[in-house]
């Protein structure tokens, strides 16, 4: 686990044992046994973005995001990393399509891309927005560490609704803590709020 100044290998959850960014690397360097690859990638570290998945970690860490979870059947390794990612709030991704990373949601970070009338074609420009069937509201299933392990239903209503007649549900696999279910319910919430609609435009290639 990366602290911000120096590496230490956590032994509890306080050093950072559940940190996303840390499972994540554990994966993408693989676990060994005898000198036989049991699990993970097996990357070199050259192979992996190791600054990005370190700025990760401290994210995780500020925000007391956690990963927990006894995975009892068949997963696919993308898919495991996908919902690691998830739990700090991140994606995992693949930075200029050699090395795996994850690009994360946070307060003050650079926009990416910019699109403007300079670089679309006249007149393709177009915004769908489907808010028809929106949710009006998230029923977010996670375990409780707190609760004896039981699964529990935490529920957060749209702005202006009293009562949800058409609530997404999601599970928080790895998320165990109320706080933490409390965010990412609120996050899911909010791309269903303002990210729900479509944007359709043409550029040259140049542009592109």
């Amino acid at each position: 686990v990366w602290t911000g100044t120096q590496w230490i290998t956590a032994a509890t959850r306080e050093e950072g044992l559940c940190n996303p960014g840390a499972i994540l690397l554990q994966t993408l360097r693989g676990v060994y046994a005898g000198g036989v690859l049991q699990f993970g990638f097996g990357l070199q570290d050259a192979q992996i973005d190791i600054e990005g998945l370190k700025a990760f970690m401290l994210h995780c860490a500020a925000r007391g995001y956690t990963y927990d979870r006894w995975i009892t059947g068949q997963v696919s390794l993308g898919a495991f990393c996908d919902e690691v990612a998830l739990a700090g709030m991140g994606q995992f991704t693949w930075t200029d399509g050699s090395r795996p990373t994850v690009s994360f949601v946070g307060s003050g970070q650079p926009i990416s891309g910019v699109v403007n009338m300079a670089n679309m074609l006249k007149g393709s420009f177009s915004v769908a927005y489907n808010l028809s069937n929106a949710a009006d509201g998230i029923e977010y299933q996670y375990l409780d560490r707190n609760r004896n392990w039981e699964t529990q239903t935490l529920r957060v209503a749209a702005p202006g609704v009293v009562t949800m007649l058409n609530p997404a549900r999601i599970s928080g696999d790895g998320v165990t803590t109320e706080a933490h279910a409390a965010v990412m319910a609120r996050y899911h919430l909010a791309q269903s709020l303002y990210q729900y609609k479509t944007i359709d435009f043409g550029a040259d290639i140049e542009h592109l």
